[in-house]
């Protein structure tokens, strides 16, 4: 068996926008001929095949994990973690998630690893720490406090670098690498059918929200701005994408808005691309987020997006307000102008689209990446 080049080390393989990115690295990573594991704390999620298609998954059996399904018990996963470095002796380690991320800059502080040791942030941790409990930050303190341990600290943003070196991190460990989005299965993906019938058969401007159904995402901000835009643009829908622990307010507020008939929150989508190819605009109301990955999409698609003008990634994503209006957290009445502006007047869709391709695409992320993980090596000179 291959000693791997690249060893990738997620909770589990899941939806979402840290298991897209790892993904998406994986695969271009196997492109390029590179030998790449795929290290779960549990290996069970509706993302294996997509791993398993391009890396060899390995499955560290968190037992505590399995049963609870929490990302806190990644603690547990050192052990094995330890066994698996001793046993395969990759030549990199990347990581993300907390638990992860401590476990490799355990690896490269306990064990010598002799390798490169990545980790990576995805969400600033100045904003990140203000939706947290007094425990729950001094434990994030802690893991995250090891990560000087490791060769190399990537933020994904310019904003989530600056706040890891605030933090305490050494400046010369930290580098920034823009999420790689933009790929040619985003765009097959695309291309599939769309499910839902507002979008597969138009009767009028579709509006749309995808994440979690969550206090970051705020989508009761959403509401109140499209209860403002349908005043104006009567024959416009509104669908949101995703679930969570705020779908019953959610619901409740839609009917107290009297907007029962025009909106919809049809739940998780496995194939969110054909919704956003075919929405008229796409909008993320979050309080904060990591990055943003959903605008690239949308513009990468074509589709005009406006965004609150949240910590810390959409004013980068949309090179501070060029390809996308941005709003005050929390107003919707400015929000609602952004929607209604961007509703009638959306603007060339190839400017969106170039941007997308220029600035995240898996081809400019990979090589970055590849740059610390394998530093002047290409997949010949990294089996040397």
């Amino acid at each position: 068996m291959a000693r791997p080049d690249v060893a990738l080390f997620l909770p589990f393989p899941c939806w979402g926008g840290v298991e897209t990115v790892f993904l998406n690295l994986a695969r271009h990573f196997a492109g390029r001929g590179l030998e790449v594991e795929a290290v779960f704390s549990v290996a069970d999620g509706p993302l294996l095949d997509d791993f398993a298609a391009c890396a060899r998954v390995v499955d560290l059996g968190n037992r505590l994990m399995r049963l609870h399904r929490r990302e806190r018990w990644g603690v547990f996963d050192w052990p094995a973690f330890r066994r698996y470095v001793r046993a395969r002796d990759p030549r990199s380690l990347l990581a993300a998630k907390s638990t992860c991320n401590w476990c490799v800059a355990r690896a490269k502080r306990d064990l010598g690893f002799p390798g490169r040791a990545v980790v990576s942030h995805h969400i600033d941790v100045r904003a990140g720490r203000a939706a947290l409990g007094w425990l729950q930050r001094a434990v994030a303190d802690r893991l995250e406090s090891r990560y000087r341990y490791a060769d190399a600290v990537v933020g994904v943003a310019r904003a989530i670098a600056d706040g890891l070196i605030e933090s305490g991190m050494e400046p010369g460990k930290v580098h920034t690498i823009h999420n790689p989005v933009v790929t040619d299965e985003l765009y097959r993906r695309a291309g599939e059918p769309c499910p839902h019938d507002w979008l597969a058969h138009k009767r009028g401007p579709v509006v749309l929200g995808a994440g979690r159904l969550t206090y970051q995402k705020d989508f009761g901000n959403l509401l109140r701005a499209f209860r403002v835009v349908l005043d104006q643009v009567p024959d416009c829908r509104l669908a949101i994408i995703g679930d969570g622990p705020d779908r019953p307010a959610l619901e409740r507020l839609a009917g107290e808005l009297g907007l029962a008939e025009r909106v919809d929150l049809p739940g998780t989508a496995a194939n969110p691309c054909p919704y956003m190819k075919h929405a008229d605009l796409y909008v993320l109301s979050s309080r904060y987020e990591g990055f943003g990955m959903t605008l690239v999409e949308a513009m990468a698609l074509g589709t005009p997006v406006v965004s609150t003008d949240c910590p810390c990634g959409p004013a980068e994503v949309l090179d501070s307000g060029r390809h996308g209006a941005l709003v005050p957290v929390g107003d919707h009445l400015a929000l609602a102008r952004a929607m209604k502006e961007a509703l009638l007047h959306p603007g060339p869709a190839c400017d969106r689209v170039a941007w997308a391709r220029k600035m995240f695409s898996v081809e400019a992320a990979g090589a970055k990446y590849l740059d610390l993980l394998l530093p002047g090596k290409g997949p010949e000179a990294g089996r040397a």
